[in-house]
């Protein structure tokens, strides 16, 4: 009976000192992608341990993985400060946000704007992360403008859930799934 429950203690610690982050534990369904991008130094955490799974992502956090997924990090281009209405020329993401403009990956919005803060969805990230990957001559696919997008990714096996929606907002989560997807394509 003791020896039982040493085992079964033993395992459980073992399962814990497995986990990169303490709130992602070894059977969360994005642990393998969150522990991938924690030791390709893509993503941190935050200062308290957390990877915080089932948050959503907004824009430029999504960019920065996306662009340090790529090794994408050294601003080529020279942009105005007031490049969008929205953004800080002193902000930490504004790099990211300059690289992503440069290589045509991101364009912002009609009205000047950028969003920087708000949660991105699953349209926008198809868009961004196969922008660079679309020939021009592709023809369009489907009705919406997100489709052509959104069927690149799954045929890279880079779709974060099954029934993921087009307006299904992102989480960090689903984020370090796609990553760890198109990783095998890298």
């Amino acid at each position: 009976m003791v020896l039982g429950l040493v085992f079964i203690f033993t395992l459980f610690l073992s399962l814990v000192a497995l986990a990169t982050f303490s709130d992602v534990p070894t059977d969360h369904p994005h642990a393998a992608a969150i522990k991938y991008v924690y030791d390709n130094d893509i993503v941190e955490g935050y200062d308290d341990g957390t990877y915080r799974p089932n948050n959503h992502i907004n824009r430029v956090e999504f960019l920065k993985i996306l662009l340090e997924y790529r090794g994408q990090t050294v601003n080529r281009c020279r942009f105005a400060a007031d490049l969008y209405t929205d953004t800080d020329a002193g902000a930490w993401y504004m790099n990211y946000v300059y690289i992503a403009t440069c290589d045509g990956v991101i364009e912002g919005y009609p009205d000047g704007s950028m969003r920087p803060a708000d949660p991105i969805n699953f349209a926008e990230v198809a868009k961004i992360i196969t922008k660079d990957s679309l020939s021009s001559a592709m023809h369009e696919y489907g009705d919406e403008w997100h489709e052509k997008y959104i069927a690149w990714l799954d045929m890279w096996g880079a779709i974060p859930r099954a029934d993921i929606m087009p307006e299904d907002l992102l989480t960090r989560g689903e984020m370090a799934e796609n990553v760890y997807q198109m990783s095998s394509f890298k």
